[in-house]
């Protein structure tokens, strides 16, 4: 078993020193706006449009006749240009909401129940099996509802990178310890798939950071045959 540490050495690897680090997503406009403006822009969105376009106008005849071989080899091409597309709007949605200027706002909020709607939100139109092993009881801490739902979204799109097919089953579980509450997503992991974890991986930073600034931490851990997304947030902000 492997665990995945995200270290302030790690952080200072984007080029920002530990203290611009710290509000690197939140607080950073200068960042914010080069990397909105290219995420958004229509050199990342046109590429996978005009392969998915030109591949079904072949598909369908229009240019000539084609074999079954190549009618099998152009379905593959529209599905993986469909792929990524979709991870690509998916970031940049994810970019954009994590990028909003946001003053910290603390509240008293219930873990529970904002875990469970945001993950049965995510995941309605998927074919995962959700697993819960939550307390029958609220568990309420002092933090900001906006970021901690967007720390969530983070957690759930690292879900969604481990298991690329939305099928099979993940598990979500809630529990106190000690003066923390944590949050954990273990997403089994489909040997069909081989998939490694990026040290600059876009939602990784993204969670940590966000994690961060809610004074917790985050972590990956790999297991024999999943992949555990952690993070530990204190009850009482401090």
């Amino acid at each position: 078993m492997a665990t995945i540490e995200i270290s302030d050495d790690w952080l200072q690897s984007t080029g920002l020193s530990p203290e611009e680090a710290k509000d690197y997503l939140l607080n950073y406009p200068v960042m914010a706006e080069i990397c909105l403006y290219y995420m958004t822009s229509t050199v990342i969105r046109t590429p996978p449009n005009s392969i998915i376009g030109h591949a079904r106008v072949m598909l369908n005849g229009i240019e000539g006749p084609i074999t079954e071989r190549q009618s099998e080899d152009l379905r593959l091409i529209i599905h993986s240009a469909e792929f990524l597309f979709e991870h690509l709007s998916n970031f940049i949605n994810m970019v954009s909401s994590v990028f909003k200027r946001h003053t910290l706002y603390l509240n008293s909020i219930d873990v529970k129940e904002i875990v469970t709607s945001t993950v049965r939100s995510a995941t309605q139109n998927c074919k995962y099996g959700i697993e819960y092993h939550i307390p029958d009881s609220s568990l309420i801490i002092q933090s900001d509802q906006i970021l901690f739902e967007r720390l969530l979204a983070g957690m759930l799109q690292i879900t969604k990178q481990v298991r690329p097919t939305c099928e099979g089953a993940i598990a979500v579980s809630i529990e106190q310890t000690g003066s923390d509450i944590k949050i954990s997503i273990l997403v089994a992991h489909d040997p069909k798939y081989p998939f490694e974890f990026s040290s600059h991986d876009p939602f990784v930073f993204m969670a940590h950071s966000l994690a961060k600034e809610l004074k917790g931490d985050f972590r990956i851990i790999q297991q024999e045959d999943s992949w555990q997304i952690v993070t530990s947030l204190p009850v009482q902000y401090e």
